[in-house]
């Protein structure tokens, strides 16, 4: 979260958007997670885009899943994708 907020700091009055990658929060389970959701919140609050590195390509059901967590929980803008 440290290593996010310093990013932030130094860049949001240049950066058009910010692209996570979803695997390196992933990694840490739910705290990870967590983190990723509080840092897309946080952005989306000051009207930043956010792209979410997720690279997801599943099935119907399981496309839902991911966009529900990408759109929803994550107020990303718009997602990464793996044919």
């Amino acid at each position: 979260e440290r290593f996010c907020r310093k990013l932030i700091d130094a860049t949001e009055h240049i950066a058009a958007a910010y692209k996570p990658n979803a695997a390196f929060f992933e990694r840490f389970g739910a705290e990870g997670c967590a983190v990723l959701e509080k840092v897309c919140k946080e952005l989306a609050a000051k009207g930043i885009p956010v792209v979410l590195d997720a690279k997801r390509g599943d099935i119907g059901s399981t496309a839902e899943a991911y966009a529900a967590a990408a759109f929803d929980a994550n107020q990303a803008g718009c997602v990464t994708v793996s044919p």
